[in-house]
């Protein structure tokens, strides 16, 4: 089965709301095996969505719609697919009275506009209960083509589609499944990546293998057709175990998993606490660990000692070293990382100081120099990044790059 994803909205287009209901749709249409290769956004237009709606008929037999279900006057996809397919819309009393009630609980008088949500496909057709909202939805059925409608709201869609469209897809489709599973990995680049694993590239076609570059991480998604989830983890294994001897200890984590929460994880294995100083990434490192659930633990505080007064108060570093070495410099970083070890008592001190830009750089330290620490009772050591980017980017990058130095640290590979 080929399904296509429309949503509709022109505030969709405008950039106003984020299309999270088409993301949903395609990973529950993934775990049951059908394809998705096409996801269209169209905006509250009649002309348009028709257009939408026979383009998505020539690719697709499954065509799922989300959005312009609501009682305003620019909702228009029910009218719109009943136009498209040339069906008639009817009233139901009964989902009528149902909206009725709704509005009842809370004492208000249902508005007019919302008796055309009441209006149902008169043939070939079957009404999706609404539990949340005033709008159901509708399969409906054309020749071998299933069209399905549903609210815009997430919530409403969610509902709906966990109750009711889960469980009529899984009369339509064969038994088989799609499942990935994603190994993320740290301190190599994409093309790099690419180049080591290009023979598994060519080759596998069950599990297929993609890349996704992100700041300072990729991810390689590995994923498997099968015809249940003991067949596909096992077709999946084989080629993640081949991944782990390529890439070895620069696979960081699978799946969900941050740097952050396996770092967390490290620290309360290992019953260890840290402290960090923080200067070109203003808290964004501490904030990323304070992310973590439990992290409490094993984080005891941080300093954003941006200015060098600061650097000279609280962390006790020698204002003759910083005009000496300045405040970017493998010297401070080194002792940023110590002293704020020693101020808070911690197992572990890690720093950060650098020029994130767009301005402040000099042709000795250009814009995207950054240098690290850690300092703890075996280990004290520092490290010069170049990094590229807006200012956000390279505050991402060296925030991720801090957080891998301290797992390769907590894994005895520093």
């Amino acid at each position: 089965m080929r399904a296509e994803i429309i949503s509709v909205g022109t505030e969709l287009l405008l950039g106003q709301i984020h299309d999270t209901n088409s993301s949903f749709i395609a990973s529950k249409l993934a775990m049951l095996g059908v394809n998705v290769y096409y996801k269209t956004v169209a905006g509250d237009n009649m002309k348009r969505l028709k257009a939408a709606l026979k383009i998505a008929s020539t690719r697709a037999n499954l065509i799922i719609i989300s959005g312009g279900l609501g009682p305003t006057v620019d909702d228009i996809t029910k009218e719109t697919l009943a136009e498209f397919l040339g069906y008639d819309l009817v009233l139901n009393q009964k989902i009528l009275l149902d909206i009725k009630n709704k509005f009842k609980r809370f004492n208000v008088k249902m508005p007019e506009g919302n008796i055309k949500q009441a209006l149902v496909f008169k043939k070939n057709a079957v009404v999706i209960k609404n539990k949340i909202g005033t709008a159901p939805g509708f399969i409906v059925n054309k020749g071998k083509k299933i069209f399905i409608i549903l609210p815009g709201v997430p919530e409403e869609m969610i509902q709906m589609f966990n109750s009711s469209v889960l469980k009529f897809l899984k009369t339509k489709v064969p038994r088989k499944i799609i499942f990935s599973r994603i190994l993320k990995v740290i301190g190599l680049p994409e093309s790099q990546v690419n180049k080591m694993i290009k023979a598994q590239f060519e080759s596998y076609r069950n599990p297929t293998i993609a890349l996704l570059a992100k700041p300072s991480e990729i991810s390689i998604r590995l994923t498997a057709r099968g015809k249940n989830l003991k067949e596909v983890k096992k077709i999946i294994s084989k080629v993640q175990l081949e991944m782990e001897k390529i890439f070895k200890h620069n696979i960081f984590g699978y799946d969900e998993d941050t740097l952050e929460s396996v770092v967390g994880g490290l620290l309360l294995k290992k019953n260890l606490t840290i402290s960090l100083a923080e200067s070109c990434t203003g808290g964004m490192l501490g904030n990323r660990i304070t992310n973590v659930s439990g992290s409490s633990k094993y984080f005891l505080g941080a300093t954003v000692c941006y200015a060098c007064e600061v650097k000279e108060k609280l962390l006790k570093i020698k204002k003759a070293n910083l005009l000496k070495f300045g405040a970017v410099s493998s010297q401070t970083a080194l002792a940023m990382a110590k002293g704020v070890r020693k101020l808070l008592n911690a197992d572990i001190g890690i720093s950060i100081t650098g020029v994130a830009g767009p301005t402040g750089g000099t042709k000795e330290k250009p814009v995207g120099l950054v240098f690290m620490a850690i300092d703890t009772k075996k280990i004290t050591k520092s490290f010069k990044f170049m990094f590229y980017g807006t200012r956000k980017m390279i505050k991402v990058q060296a925030s991720q790059h801090a957080l891998n130095i301290l797992r390769l640290y907590l894994l005895n590979l520093l």
